[in-house]
């Protein structure tokens, strides 16, 4: 029995900690600061070229442009030279492929990257629908940030998820968008309602006739109202009835459809 436990500890190995902890923790917060600098760069420079293409009167200055210029030049090379690093340890060291902080870093992006899509889809159909008139910084966040999304969605789904840790993470995004996305969804869809029904409302108690179609379209909260709700529907259907049709046995998953949804409608 001695002889058998000794030689038990004896086969015993350390865990390979790959690159290490605080290592690989310098890498993945100066790859999303450096990141979202750069993204944020091309953003301001895309907008001011916009500006300049589709609007009639512009400021002479060129202060966005400068800032623009100014964090891509110092965030993009940043961010390159630490991804490139961290992609190569990925191909060198098996274990880094496992890492959460690297699931952590991934999910971060997608989803800041989706709430500022989300935001620039809002002010677009904001401009499409008359509300407010042309900026180019919503149509160039949501379109610059829609690229960085794409990007990190391919890799994680190349990887996807080798450890019960990962997909916890993984679950811990997904459902978290999913409580975001409904609650704007459903706040755009009753505010919208509620204007119809209004407008409906005083146009049967009154002696006022609707003198255009598009009338009941035309007050602003309206207008509003769908914007929220054409941008917010569309990502939690992706989230919550693609992405998670099949995570069944979750507690995450059962935290939000009873503790949340469920008993938030009720």
């Amino acid at each position: 029995y001695r002889v058998s436990v000794g030689r038990r500890k004896t086969d015993l190995k350390p865990a390979d900690p790959g690159i290490g902890s605080v290592r690989r923790a310098y890498f993945y917060v100066v790859s999303l600061a450096a990141l979202m600098m750069a993204a944020v760069g091309f953003t301001f420079i895309a907008a001011d070229v916009l500006d300049r293409l589709f609007r009639d009167a512009i400021s002479g200055s060129n202060a966005k442009l400068a800032a623009g210029i100014s964090m891509v030049v110092v965030g993009l090379p940043l961010w390159l030279f630490h991804w490139r690093l961290v992609t190569r340890y990925m191909r060198e060291i098996p274990v880094e492929a496992r890492s959460v902080l690297r699931k952590i870093y991934i999910y971060v992006v997608l989803g800041v990257s989706l709430g500022v899509v989300m935001s620039g889809g809002v002010g677009v159909l904001h401009w499409a629908f008359g509300t407010e008139g042309f900026g180019g910084f919503p149509l160039a966040a949501a379109l610059l940030f829609a690229a960085v999304f794409a990007f990190h969605w391919r890799i994680e789904s190349g990887e996807g998820q080798p450890t019960p840790e990962t997909l916890e993470v993984r679950r811990l995004y997904v459902y978290a968008v999913s409580a975001v996305t409904l609650s704007i969804a459903a706040v755009g869809v009753a505010l919208l309602l509620n204007s119809l029904l209004r407008e409906a409302y005083e146009s049967l108690t009154s002696a006022q006739v609707l003198s255009r179609k598009d009338q009941v379209f035309s007050s602003e909260q309206v207008r509003d109202s769908l914007a929220m709700a054409l941008v917010a529907a569309p990502a939690w259907g992706a989230h919550w009835l693609y992405l998670a049709r099949n995570d069944i046995g979750s507690v995450l998953r059962q935290l939000y459809l009873y503790g949340f949804a469920i008993l938030g409608g009720v």
